[in-house]
Order: C-alpha cells, then structure tokens, then sequence
C-alpha cells in the first residue's frame, strides 16, 4: 500500500512540475543551452562602455530567460556598474553601462551574466589611462638669449603607460609667435607603450623682452599634454651692462684696435666655447671662433679684424650657460 502512495505522490509531484515549468515557457523536451549574450560598445579613450544583454534562444518556449547579472566588485577597481533590474525567470533583455570613476587612473570590470538554467556569459572589460610625461617636469627653458640669437633644445615625449597606445594628432602654441620651430616628428605619430620620442625645438629670440608659452600636444582622444617654454631675450648692451659671474674670464688687448686683437681666455672647465662679433645694434657680424674639444687648453688667441669697418663692436664668449661680453672699438 506504502509502495501505491509513493508512486502516485511521485506522479502527482512530476505532473506539478511540469504543468508549473509550463506555465514559465520551459520546453522539457528540448533544454535551454544557450547562455545570455551581451553587446556592448567601448570608449578606448575615456572608459566608458554601454550595451544591451540578450538572453538566447530566440524560441520563448526553450529560453529560460535571465536569472542574474553580477558585477565582480571583489575583481573589479575604479568603474561604476549600472543595469536595468530585471526580474528573474521572465526579463529577456537588458541594458547596461560602465563608467570610470577617474578617467586618470587604469580600470578593470568582470561582468557575469546568467539565465534561469545556469548558462552564463562572463566579460571583462579593461580600461588603461594615458600616463604622458615630458621632459620630466614638463618645462622647457632656453634661457638667457640675445635678440636674433637661435637655440635648441630638445624635448622627450614619454609614454609610460604599459599597455595604452597614444596617437599623437597635434602640435601647437598657445600664443601665434613664429619663433619657435619643432623638428623632428610627423604627425600623426604612434607612440608605443613604455616608449619615447625626442624632438627638437629650435626658438628664435626676435625680440627682447621675458617670452612664456605653452607648447601643446594632443592626441587622437582629444587629450592634450602640455610644456611650458621659457626664455629671456636681452639686447646686446643690456647683457653687458648686466653683473655676470662669467667677468673677467677673458681680457682683450689692444683697445682702441686697428686689424689684430688678442683674447686670453681663463677657462674654468672644458665646455665648447663660441666667440661671436655683434654690432652696436646687436646683429651678428661674424662668427670668430667655436671649439668643440678641450677647450680649456686654450688661453690665447689672435683674431683679425681687417675685414671689418671702424666702429663700435661687441665680442661675446660663451662657454655653456655663461657668457662674457667685452666693448671693442675699431679705429682704421
């Protein structure tokens, strides 16, 4: 008798489940097996990812329909996750999105989504920040210049971001100054991970007076990455009215001079040293001298000036950052 009971209480429990299972669209004799698919797009630049989740089949009747969508706060860092809710066993669909909480720093998410008969999809999602460095404290100073002087520096553009790609798109100047030429790149430029590129910059001192700008790089998210240029441009006299800790390096000899003039020099260190003649308006006469090598051997030079007319003239030494100018009158 036992034994009827529990036959007939097992057909009674299976024609249950299956009249309930019915009624929640399942298809007992063909399972669902298809897990949710989700569709997405993604922002490479800023982080920002949005899509849609699509339980699978298409037939209602085997679709079990979605369960649940886990965001992995324990595996996931700097994202904020957001879905439409959804109610298990019945939502098909829905839709989500993925945002950074600092743009600025690198982001990780691991979505899962799952149906009611345990077939899931798991994504990840990683977002790498761009970590652009110039010049270290991205400043570039070309220092003390005289009006028509040129110089060059060059400037390094770093990427250290370990797996992000910067494309550089742009180069340009806050101010419209024409004095300053960038060489040494074609844009746009792909900048590898963990990469470098060094540029050169050549400034022309045009004109006297305190020169500040901002040299500005962008890239192909819009990004931009700035250096500041510096320089101070000084007319001839006033570089040598000015106190210069450079003095009395050289001495000239004789003054008033006709055609030969002597230079003794008293180098402290072995820099290239330069000699340049400039009028009494500051416009370059000549290039007299340039040593490359060992310079500090050197402590006495002739130079002939019989090619130059009488006047007021003003020889520059500069031997790195310092420099020494000295008055010389010509009298023919």
């Amino acid at each position: 008798m036992k034994k009827y009971l529990f036959l007939i209480s097992f057909l009674i429990i299976l024609l249950l489940f299956c009249f309930s299972n019915k009624l929640l669209g399942y298809n007992l004799s063909e399972a669902d097996t298809l897990t949710p698919i989700p569709i997405y797009d993604f922002c490479y630049c800023c982080g920002y990812a949005s899509g849609t989740v699509v339980d699978l089949p298409n037939d209602s009747i085997i679709r079990s329909n979605l369960a649940f969508i886990r965001f992995h706060t324990d595996s996931s860092y700097n994202y904020s996750f957001t879905y439409n809710p959804i109610v298990p066993g019945i939502s098909t669909v829905s839709n989500w999105s993925l945002s950074t909480v600092d743009a600025s720093k690198d982001a990780k998410a691991i979505i899962t989504f799952s149906d009611m008969n345990a077939n899931d999809t798991t994504i990840f999602i990683e977002y790498y920040a761009p970590d652009v460095i110039i010049n270290m404290n991205s400043e570039v100073d070309f220092g003390e210049l005289m009006v028509n002087e040129i110089v060059k520096k060059e400037i390094q553009i770093e990427n250290h971001s370990n797996k992000r790609v910067i494309v550089l798109s742009g180069i340009k100047r806050k101010s419209n100054n024409n004095n300053l030429n960038i060489i040494g790149i074609d844009l746009p430029y792909k900048l590898e991970p963990q990469n470098k590129i060094t540029l050169m910059l050549e400034f022309v001192a045009t004109n006297a007076g305190t020169y500040i700008d901002t040299l500005l790089f962008t890239d192909t998210c819009g990004i931009h990455y700035s250096a500041i240029l510096k320089a101070v441009v000084n007319t001839i006299s006033d570089i040598y009215y000015s106190n210069n800790e450079f003095k009395n390096i050289i001495s000239i000899s004789p003054i008033p001079a006709n055609e030969i003039i002597n230079v003794k020099l008293n180098l402290l260190n072995n820099e290239p040293i330069s000699m340049i003649l400039y009028d009494h308006y500051g416009k370059i006469v000549q290039s007299l001298f340039k040593s490359e090598i060992n310079p500090i051997d050197i402590s006495d030079i002739n130079i002939n000036f019989s090619s130059i007319s009488s006047g007021i003239y003003y020889l520059m030494v500069k031997q790195g950052i310092h420099r020494e100018i000295k008055k010389i009158e010509i009298i023919k």
